[in-house]
Order: C-alpha cells, then structure tokens, then sequence
C-alpha cells in the first residue's frame, strides 16, 4: 500500500507553510496594479526600507585630497628601520593562555 507524503507537493507550499507574505515581498509584480517592478542591478531595492541614509554619497573620495595642486612640495619618505619591522613581525614562542583547549583548534584531525 502506497501512502501519500505529508505534505502532498500538489498543494500550495506557500500558502501551507504561511510564506505568502514573504513571497509578495519579493514578487516583481505590484499585487494591486499588477505592474511590473524593474529588476535592479544594484542593493537599492533590498535596502529602500531601511531607516538613514543609504544613498552613496558620489565624489567623495581622497583622491582630490593626495593629488591637489596645493601640495606641490610633498614630504621626503624617509627609509623605515627594518629593526623596529623585523621585531614588530617576530613571533617568539609565548606561554599558552590560562585555559586555552589547543585541540578545539582541530590540529589533529
């Protein structure tokens, strides 16, 4: 004897499981004047409902800042202490720290 699957996938899914509300949120159709919403190449859609600013503010960037005329002397680079690199990046043998599990770090798998 064959039984049927619960749920049986010739029903509505959406509205069984109550995901209409979600379904309609990202339809591409108006539910009430049935118009097409365009389909965006960018986050604007998902993020129209949020609260503040999220438009991008354009030309903001540092460029006019490092490449302005009124800097037409620029500072000498002076060359950096490979000491104070070399003991910055060093990585001597420290203690283990008070209850520190090393084999939740899955060394020895």
């Amino acid at each position: 004897k064959y039984d049927v699957p619960s749920p049986n996938l010739q029903d509505n899914l959406i509205n069984l499981f109550g995901l209409k509300p979600l379904a309609d949120s990202v339809a591409r159709t108006d539910p009430i004047t049935g118009a097409k919403n365009k389909l965006r190449k960018s986050y604007k859609g998902h993020i129209a409902d949020l609260i503040g600013k999220n438009q991008i503010p354009t030309n903001h960037t540092i460029l006019p800042l490092i490449d302005s005329p009124l800097f037409e002397s620029r500072p000498a680079l002076k060359p950096f202490d490979t000491s104070v690199l070399r003991d910055a990046f060093k990585f001597d043998k420290s203690t283990v720290a008070v209850g520190f599990d090393s084999s939740l770090l899955g060394l020895n798998d």
